[in-house]
């Protein structure tokens, strides 16, 4: 079991995904679902992050289920905040 971000939003969900495929793409990684759920795979210096998200009524929860050990999930989750807006 990975450790779980849920991110809250206000706008469409849609628009979320696409701006997420396109900055996982753009760091050089892959990205694989539609707009309801998915898999993802960002490399880093360190090593790889990957996880799954899930698109809920009202936030985007994050389940990250790999991560290199000097990267803490308080820092990704840090990092997921700030991409998107809070």
């Amino acid at each position: 079991m990975g450790h779980s971000i849920k991110l809250d939003y206000t706008s469409q969900s849609a628009n979320h995904i696409k701006v997420a495929r396109e900055a996982i793409k753009k760091a050089g990684g892959t990205y694989t679902g539609d707009d309801q759920n998915g898999d993802f795979e960002i490399p880093t210096p360190l090593g790889k992050i990957a996880g799954h998200f899930i698109i809920e009524p009202t936030c985007i929860e994050i389940i990250i289920t790999h991560k290199p050990f000097l990267i803490t999930h308080h820092r990704i989750e840090k990092e997921l905040r700030k991409f998107a807006g809070g």
